[in-house]
This record gives structure tokens, C-alpha cells and sequence, in this order.
């Protein structure tokens, strides 16, 4: 027995340690109550540590060491994760002091479930500005990089959507959207790289910058076969526009004017001809502004408006008129409609009311204008003419939108608004009927003739005049859509078209079994990509492909019907990519055309988001990164924050020292 391990015990009995046990008789009951008593627990306890003790001190100190360091690793995840959190939702880490930071205070709500944060907060050694900026990042890379390996991996071919824009602090910012897709089941990805800051907005600026992201994604200018910008001449422009300045690098990378931006100009050309049309559109706008831009004005308004619209629904306020917007005109055309006698009450109150003269002055003209007919049919114009353009708008805006759907959308838009002119009187008739429904409104009148000045007229003949009021509106209306059309026709006459409807052309034809033939401007092209002996052998195999996997279908009519029998998920899709890779690599190079730069536009959308007026002085790299990482909300939700903070430690030794090894 070791005696120097119980010496000083309080619990010693003197039998088993300082004498001899003699009372042999009584040695089973004895040593029974010795393994109850507590000097027997104290020296079993004393001995097993004894024993412990003897294995390597190195070991035990390593122990030791890797709790505190497993603790830390797991406090930097949760400060990654709150990172991401934030930055996903665009919400600002820092504030006006630390303490009152977004993500300090998220920290401390976390830490009601993970008591260990306090100390982590406490300590602060690793959420100083440094050290967050460092892992956002990190953070911002890694979601980039995962967008670079699944192109690489999935397409290697890409398209280049881009735009420019002014942010809250006056700077210009480039935004820059990769358009690929995937071989393997021909889906559609549009994926966000980021916000850059512009010096210069002039062409050689712009392509320097957008050859530099490519370059910083390891891509290359060469495997680009789209471009889609917006119409100004800085980036369109035929002779050193960026478009021009790209394609002489690669001739393959054909330059595509944003349908909705094409869309949005043959509307503003329409309104420029038009009177009607810009009359109504500046009296919503001037409505909506003075209505609005008074909480008074705007409170008498809505309790007017609840007044006569007594079904409970909720009431619907003027809407302001966007240059930048396109699909917000009918809205506000539609709610001055809609509550045209609320409207009318309102100015009526207001002129009758107000102490201002300038403002009672102001109601009182706008209502006499609500009280004319021709205000009343210019909003129901107005109103039919825009939602059918922004029903088009609203469907070219879509990522996977085709060159057949958007040609498809336009022919249809130009039908209806032909249909339109076709069918005015009856249009008129309704407007006459619904107009008489509301009692303030005048009947139709045609204004009083008015001499033109001399000097304005030409030639000897005389100076129309309207008979009736119908006449007159009946020619405001042709001149309207007459001019919409011929502005649709201009914007979407675009050469390029002529390559993607050749292609479509040919699967189709194929599809069906019919003669194909791509021209030779598509063969000199995709000389590179297609192996043209090989794509006419696969063509052939096509129709009876087709007839197989979708035998309900009689007729081939749409690319979208060729597209889904490669984005099935049968087992033996795969096999059918592998044995008709030329038609799928035509059928990528057609949908990788963009349609529409939407999402560039819808980029700045959250750019104001990220950078408000209260946070508009971080640095370009931080702000790039948290915007990239909130565009990017699925792969953001993907990251792998285990190998990012492994990352983050082994930049230095000293971090490997406090954390430990992931």
C-alpha cells in the first residue's frame, strides 16, 4: 500500500494503516465495512490518480490545450454563420459604435443558446474590423468560385449581360451577369459577379473592366458568345461601342440589344408622338405628385377614398411614374381609374380648404381636368395600350426566355395594338358608357377650332377640322398606335435575329423530319464549336428521338419541346446528351442568346439594399462582396463555412496556435 498517498487523510483507520489486522474471525465482516467506509472510497480514488499520473504529461497538456481550442473553433462558426446571415439579407454588420453593430448584437441574442459567445464577445480579439472584413472576403470568393467551377463544369460557354449605374454615394458602378447552360440537362443559369466601380464611363473603361472580371474568374474572352447591353452608345455603339470592341477579340461574341430596353424605347417613342399619350401620362404624374407630397393631402385622400369605397378592401394611393421602371405605368394609370371619384372629391376639398392660394389653385385646375371626357378616355387609352406592352415587358424579363418567345411576344403585341386601331368605335363606345357612370364627367365634345398661325401651314390647302368628337379622339388613337407600331418594328428589326431564327429554323425543321440547311454565316461562326458533319448525321436521328420520348406530340412547333427531351430525368438522358452533343451544343449556343438584360437591372435593385445613405462610405472590395453574396442567395446559403474558417486559421501560425486544427 502506498502510505504517503493517505498520510494526511482525515478518514484513516488505524487497523489497515499504522497497525496489523489480527481479528481474523471477524475478517469478512470487517473488510465489508471497511469497502463501505470513506478512507477506503478516499484511497481507491487517490490510487487511480496515482496511476493516471503516470502517462505522458505531453498528452495531458494537449488535452488540456485542445478544449479551449475546439471552443474557439466552434465561436468563430457561429460568427461565420451570423455573417452570413446578415450579408444575405443585406443587412449592415456594422454600427455607429461596435457594441451597437448589427452582428455584435446578433452575437449576443445567439448567445442566450450558446452561453460561450459572451466570452468570445468579450474578448473581441476576433471581431475587429480587420479580421471581419478579411472572412466577408472570404466569404464573397468563395461564392464566385462556385459560380466559376459549376460554368466550368457544366457549360465552359458563356454570355455577358452588363449595365451601368449610379449608386447613393455618386459613384458609377458596372454590374456584370454571366448567362451559361448546362449541357447536362440544358438549364438556364444567370449568375451575378459583382458590382464594380467605374472611373470613366467611356467605352474603353467599361470593356477594360469587364475583360478584367473575366480574368479574375479565370475566363476568357474566347468562350463568350453573347453580349446583351442596353442601347446607349458607350456600350452599343457600331464602331467602338463595347459591343464593337469585344467582337473584335472574338467575332462569336454577338452583340444582342436588351428586349426590354427595346421594348421601353418604342414606348417612349410612342409617347413623344403622341399627345394623348404624354398629355395623360404628365397628369398622372403631376396627380400623384401633389397628392403625395403632402401627409395632409394624402390623410384627406384616403379617408375620402374609404368613404366611397365602403367594401373594406384596402384603398389604393397614387402611384409615381418611373423613367427607370417598365412596368409601372399601368399601375398608376390604372389606380387614377379606379378611384377617379375619390380623386375628384379630394381636389374638390382641397381647393375649397387649403389656406395656400398656389395650392388651392392647383386642386382646382385638376379637378376641372378629371370633369373633362377627354381626360377620362386618355386614361382608358393610356391604359389599354400599356398593359399589353407591359405584360410583354413582364414576360421578357424572364431568364429563360427564348429568341422565339420574345419574337413570338412582339408579333402578338403588334396584332393586338393593330386590333386595337381595328376595333376603336367599339373601344369608344365603352369608354362613352363607363364615363357617363360617373356623374361629374362631361359628355364628349369636340373643343373649338382653332386657326393655325400662317406661317405654320403649308401649301393652299385648307386646314382640316373634326366633325365630331369622335372623329377627333378616333385620330389621336391612330396617330398613338400607329406610332407604337413603327417603333416596334424598328427597335426588334435587328440583324442578329437572322442567325437565331436560322437555328431554331433548323431544329425545328429537323424535329419534324422536314429539309434542313444552316446558311453560311452560321456555319462560318460555329466552325469552331460544331462539327458539322456530325450535327447533320445527329439532326437526321432527331424526329425518331423525339417521336420516342414524347409520342403524344404530332408536331414540333416550339424549341422548347427539343430542349425537354434532353432535360428529362430519365436515366438515359445522359446517354442521349452524349450521343447528340453537336444538336446540344447548337441548342446551347441558341439558348444561350440573353433576351433581356433583367438581371443586371434587378442587381441595382439591391445595390440599394446594400449601400443606403447611411451606409455609402465602405470600401469598394466589402461592398462587393456583400452584394455578390445577397444576389446570390442560394449559393450563399451553400457555403461550406467549416472549410472557410479552416482557411482563415491557416493564413498564420498564430491563428493555428489559438484555434487549433478543422
Amino acid at each position: 500500500m502506498r502510505q504517503d498517498l493517505i498520510t494526511f487523510s482525515h478518514n484513516g483507520e488505524k487497523a489497515f494503516l499504522l497497525g496489523e489486522f489480527s481479528d481474523w474471525k471477524k475478517c469478512q465482516e470487517k473488510l465489508k465495512k471497511h469497502s463501505q467506509s470513506k478512507f477506503h472510497a478516499e484511497a481507491t480514488e487517490k490510487v487511480l490518480l496515482f496511476d493516471d499520473s503516470r502517462s505522458d504529461i505531453g498528452a495531458k497538456l494537449v488535452g488540456e490545450l485542445k478544449k479551449p481550442q475546439e471552443t474557439r473553433r466552434q465561436m468563430l462558426l457561429k460568427q461565420l454563420s451570423s455573417i452570413r446571415y446578415l450579408a444575405r439579407q443585406a443587412q449592415s454588420l456594422q454600427g455607429k459604435t461596435d457594441i451597437e453593430s448589427n452582428l455584435h448584437q446578433l452575437l449576443k441574442l445567439r448567445a442566450e443558446d450558446v452561453p460561450e459567445l459572451l466570452e468570445w464577445i468579450d474578448n473581441g480579439r476576433y471581431l475587429s474590423h480587420d479580421i471581419i472584413n478579411e472572412l466577408i472576403n472570404m466569404m464573397g470568393n468563395a461564392v464566385l468560385r462556385s459560380i466559376v467551377a459549376d460554368l466550368r463544369k457544366e457549360s465552359q460557354l458563356f454570355s455577358l449581360i452588363a449595365d451601368e449605374s449610379r449608386d447613393i454615394s455618386n459613384k458609377e458602378q458596372l454590374t456584370c451577369v454571366l448567362r451559361w447552360i448546362s449541357t447536362t440537362n440544358l438549364s438556364v443559369h444567370e449568375d451575378f459577379l459583382g458590382m464594380y466601380e467605374l472611373k470613366k464611363t467611356d467605352a474603353e473603361t467599361i470593356t477594360t473592366s469587364l475583360k478584367d472580371i473575366l480574368l479574375r474568374c479565370n475566363l476568357t474572352i474566347d468562350d463568350c458568345r453573347w453580349q446583351t447591353y442596353d442601347g446607349a452608345a458607350n456600350m452599343a455603339g457600331s464602331r467602338s461601342g463595347v459591343a464593337a470592341r469585344i467582337s473584335l477579340e472574338n467575332p462569336r461574341a454577338l452583340y444582342i440589344h436588351c428586349g426590354n430596353h427595346s421594348l421601353d424605347l418604342a414606348l417612349h417613342d410612342c409617347v413623344k408622338e403622341s399627345g394623348i399619350i404624354s398629355d395623360t401620362l404628365k397628369f398622372v404624374q403631376d396627380l400623384a405628385v401633389f397628392i403625395r407630397s403632402s401627409p395632409t393631402r394624402m390623410a384627406q385622400y384616403q379617408h375620402i377614398a374609404e368613404e366611397i369605397n365602403d367594401n373594406g378592401m384596402q384603398v389604393e394611393n397614387p402611384h409615381l411614374l418611373c423613367p427607370t421602371r417598365w412596368t409601372v405605368r399601368t399601375k398608376a394609370i390604372s389606380a387614377v381609374l379606379h378611384n377617379y371619384e375619390a380623386l375628384y372629391s379630394t381636389l374638390l376639398s382641397i381647393a375649397k380648404e387649403s389656406s395656400k392660394s398656389t395650392v388651392r389653385d392647383t386642386a382646382s385646375r385638376m379637378a376641372s381636368q378629371l370633369k373633362k371626357f377627354s381626360t377620362y378616355f386618355g386614361l382608358s387609352f393610356a391604359q389599354n395600350i400599356f398593359s399589353v406592352c407591359e405584360q410583354v415587358a413582364s414576360t421578357l424579363q424572364k431568364p429563360s426566355i427564348t429568341a422565339q418567345t420574345t419574337v413570338t411576344c412582339v408579333t402578338s403585341l403588334k396584332t393586338n395594338l393593330q386590333r386595337q386601331r381595328d376595333d376603336f368605335h367599339l373601344f369608344y363606345d365603352q369608354v362613352v358608357t363607363s364615363s357617363k357612370a360617373i356623374n361629374f364627367v362631361d359628355d364628349p365634345k369636340l373643343s373649338r377650332a382653332k386657326q393655325l398661325p400662317r406661317r405654320f401651314q403649308h401649301g393652299d390647302g385648307e386646314q382640316h377640322h373634326f366633325q365630331s368628337a369622335k372623329e377627333f379622339h378616333r385620330a389621336q388613337c391612330v396617330e398613338a398606335l400607329d406610332a407604337c407600331m413603327a417603333a416596334l418594328q424598328e427597335r426588334f428589326d435587328q440583324e442578329i435575329y437572322s442567325v437565331l431564327m436560322n437555328i431554331e429554323t433548323v431544329l425545328i425543321n429537323a424535329a419534324n423530319g422536314h429539309t434542313f440547311e444552316l446558311n453560311d454565316a452560321v456555319k462560318r461562326l460555329y466552325e469552331e464549336d460544331l462539327d458539322f458533319d456530325q450535327l447533320k448525321a445527329e439532326l437526321k436521328l432527331l424526329e425518331g428521338i423525339i417521336s420516342q420520348r414524347l409520342p403524344e406530340v404530332k408536331k414540333v412547333t416550339s424549341i422548347d419541346t427539343i430542349t425537354s427531351i434532353f432535360s428529362t430525368d430519365e436515366t438515359d438522358s445522359s446517354q442521349i446528351v452524349m450521343a447528340m452533343s453537336n444538336v446540344v451544343r447548337l441548342l446551347q449556343i441558341y439558348l444561350l442568346a440573353p433576351m433581356s438584360a433583367a438581371s443586371g437591372e434587378r442587381s441595382f435593385s439591391s445595390q440599394r439594399l446594400v449601400k443606403t445613405y447611411l451606409r455609402s462610405t465602405f470600401t469598394a472590395a466589402r461592398y462587393n462582396n456583400l452584394i455578390v453574396m445577397h444576389v446570390n442567395k442560394a449559393r450563399t446559403d451553400e457555403l461550406d463555412l467549416s472549410l472557410i474558417a479552416k482557411d482563415f486559421v491557416l493564413k498564420n501560425e498564430r491563428r493555428v496556435r489559438f484555434f487549433g486544427k478543422f
